[in-house]
């Protein structure tokens, strides 16, 4: 007999034109609709509808439609609707800003951004009391299920983690390292992803070592007038290059030696698995999630952000890895790639099948 599903999300992309998180959520249906499952989506935006799942409908759709009797699971991403099971990829909000702004500039936006700041409040506190309906919560990453329990007081045993997987990759090789190392980063929220940490740390490499590069994929890095003057006082224009968005990511990171993901907050980062599969040992941040898989020269550099200078301690690493030998490169990237095997999109559904049986 035929399975009906129910996903209800904020926004639902459906196209191969974006990488990364947004076409998790269409991957994972897709699936479902292969293995015979019929799957509605409720959403409050569309973009890019090819028609893959059964029927698209508008949140406010949800007030005339009774879930239990209609549907045999009832999915949601981001708490945004009492569910069977949700979905959470982003950090709370007071997580946020209390990682992203010192306390001046916590109160700063508090007051200047009063409204919206109240807005987010309660944002939370609506998928707090979502949260305290929903059995199964599932998580990226052990950073993420900390932030839940202690941000918004959600009980350990209902949160499961259950990492992205590895979407998109195609004809992953290993490479030996070049003699002018090449770092990737993509970095088009530029703040929040440690560019300008980045551009620091490269400051301080270059008194080093000047045999390496930036590939960094920043779309609006030519009207960053100030990033252009740091890069020219610190004379890094033949350093660093930057790129429009990448649709296909595959020939950006086979162009590399090493990913780096030096974010001030990050749940998970599937370009560093993304990376690791095409054989690109990362170099990331601790506290990003996928930390959960970085073993620091083992199979890539965790870069300490909770003591020290933050661009000191990424310039160490960066230069920790362009001195690594061309045998111990390759030990380090090949156990990338084995570390990332186990997180396919069929690992993934399979375990949020799982949840449901038991549920």
């Amino acid at each position: 007999m035929e399975k009906k599903v129910a996903f209800i999300s904020e926004g639902y992309i459906e196209t191969k034109d974006k990488t990364g998180g947004s076409i998790l959520n269409t991957e994972f249906l897709k699936r479902l609709v292969s293995l015979g499952y019929k799957v509605d989506v409720y959403s409050g935006r569309f973009e890019n509808i090819t028609n893959l799942m059964s029927n698209y409908y508008s949140l406010d759709e949800l007030e005339n439609v009774d879930l239990r009797s209609k549907y045999d699971y009832v999915l949601s991403d981001q708490a945004i609707y009492e569910s069977d099971i949700t979905y959470i990829h982003s950090h709370s909000y007071k997580y946020r800003i209390e990682k992203l702004q010192t306390k001046l500039t916590q109160l700063t936006y508090k007051l200047i951004s009063s409204r919206h700041h109240k807005k987010r409040v309660m944002a939370d506190i609506k998928i707090k009391e979502n949260l305290d309906k929903i059995p199964q919560i599932v998580v990226s990453s052990f950073f993420l299920k900390k932030d839940y329990m202690q941000n918004l007081g959600v009980a350990e045993e209902k949160l499961v983690i259950l990492p992205p997987p590895v979407i998109n990759v195609k004809a992953p090789n290993f490479r030996a390292k070049g003699k002018t190392v090449i770092f990737g980063l993509a970095a088009n929220g530029f703040v929040n992803k440690g560019g300008y940490i980045t551009i620091s740390a490269l400051r301080k490499l270059k008194r080093k070592c000047k045999d390496f590069k930036v590939r960094i994929i920043y779309e609006k890095a030519s009207k960053n007038l100030g990033l252009q003057f740091l890069l020219f006082i610190y004379g890094l224009k033949n350093h660093v290059e930057f790129l429009p968005t990448q649709y296909d990511m595959n020939e950006f990171y086979k162009s590399l030696d090493f990913m780096l993901v030096p974010s001030k907050i990050e749940t998970f980062s599937m370009v560093a698995i993304e990376a690791m599969a095409h054989f690109k040992p990362v170099v990331v941040s601790s506290v990003c999630g996928v930390t959960d898989y970085v073993k620091d020269s083992v199979n890539g550099y965790c870069v300490d952000y909770e003591k020290g200078n933050k661009s000191a301690n990424l310039a160490a690493k960066m230069l920790n890895a362009i001195q690594l030998s061309s045998e111990a490169y390759g030990t380090i990237a090949k156990a990338a790639a084995k570390t990332v095997e186990p997180l396919t999109l069929d690992n993934f559904v399979n375990g949020y099948l799982r949840l449901l049986e038991i549920e």
